[in-house]
């Protein structure tokens, strides 16, 4: 199938455009889309020129009524995208504020479903300090034991001791 032939040199073309253009209608006057047998009148090129023009016409509807389904879906996708950017955004907060409430930052007061998290963190103190005070008072007694036999406990020179 060739489209563009080149001109004698006599007729000069204007441009590429012009060479392109007119290749092509003179090959779709020779052989209309669609197929089928031309009809033939006296005048020959006004039965072939209007076949030509609803067979163009035909062509462009359905591009633009293709062009109108697909702006369509382009609405609705991008109206689908700014309502998971909405719930993203919206889940990253939520997200944020557990962040914040669980570091014990200032934030918006813990809701009920947090009340067994906070327990649980208050008797794991609890927990802890009693800890810390039964070791102390293990300090205290090695220092008196170490003390009844003349001793004294220096420490680690990590402790900075004395």
């Amino acid at each position: 199938m060739e489209l563009y032939r080149k001109r004698p040199a006599d007729k000069p073309e204007k441009s590429v455009d012009d060479i392109v253009s007119r290749n092509v209608m003179e090959r779709l006057r020779k052989d209309p889309p669609g197929g089928g047998a031309q009809a033939h009148n006296k005048g020959g090129a006004k039965v072939d020129d209007a076949d030509l023009i609803a067979s163009m016409a035909k062509r462009l509807s359905v591009l633009e009524k293709d062009l109108r389904e697909r702006n369509s879906q382009l609405q609705r996708v991008q109206h689908e995208n700014e309502h998971l950017k909405g719930k993203l955004k919206a889940t990253e907060e939520e997200l944020a504020r557990r962040a914040s409430a669980s570091l014990g930052a200032p934030g918006p007061a813990p809701q009920a479903d947090d009340s067994a998290q906070v327990a649980h963190l208050k008797s794991e103190n609890t927990r802890l300090r009693n800890q810390v005070r039964l070791a102390w008072k293990q300090v205290a007694d090695m220092k008196a034991f170490l003390s009844d036999y003349g001793m004294v406990w220096v420490g680690d020179e990590a402790e900075g001791g004395a």
